[in-house]
C-alpha cells in the first residue's frame, strides 16, 4: 500500500508517527498504515479481488466516516481541534475507542507542520 499513498500523505502519516514517539506511544509507520488500512481491506480491496477472479462481491464500501476540523479563532489562541468518527459494525466498532491528545513540543502552523508553502 505505501508506494500507492501520496507524498503528502505518507508525511502526514510519518508525522502522526513521530508525535506518538514524542509522546512515549511506541509505534511505526506500519501501525499507522494498518490501523487506516483495517476498513479499507474488506471493504475496498476484497470486493476489487473478487471481481478480478470473476466472483460476485460479497460486501460493498459502506461510506461510514465522519470529521471535523475547527480552525480560525482556535488556531489564534494555539490550539487545533480535530475530531474522526469511523462508523463501522458493532462487533468491531463496539471494540475500538482509541483518543489521541497530541500536544506538540513547539506551536507550528499547519504549513509548516505539512512541509508546504502557505
Amino acid at each position: 500500500m505505501w508506494p500507492k499513498i501520496e507524498p503528502e500523505y505518507q508525511r502526514e502519516l510519518d508525522g502522526i508517527v513521530k508525535g506518538l514517539n514524542d509522546s512515549g506511544v511506541k509505534a511505526d509507520r506500519w501501525d499507522i498504515v494498518a490501523l487506516n488500512a483495517v476498513e479499507e481491506l474488506p471493504y475496498y480491496y476484497v470486493p476489487w479481488l473478487e471481481r478480478q477472479q470473476g466472483q460476485i462481491p460479497t460486501r460493498n464500501a459502506p461510506g461510514n466516516c465522519s470529521a471535523v476540523v475547527a480552525t480560525g479563532k482556535l488556531h489564534e489562541r494555539s490550539s487545533h481541534r480535530m475530531g474522526h468518527n469511523t462508523w463501522t459494525d458493532y462487533v468491531k466498532g463496539s471494540r475500538w475507542n482509541v483518543i489521541f491528545d497530541i500536544k506538540p513540543q513547539k506551536r507550528q502552523s499547519y504549513f509548516e507542520w505539512m512541509d508546504c508553502p502557505e
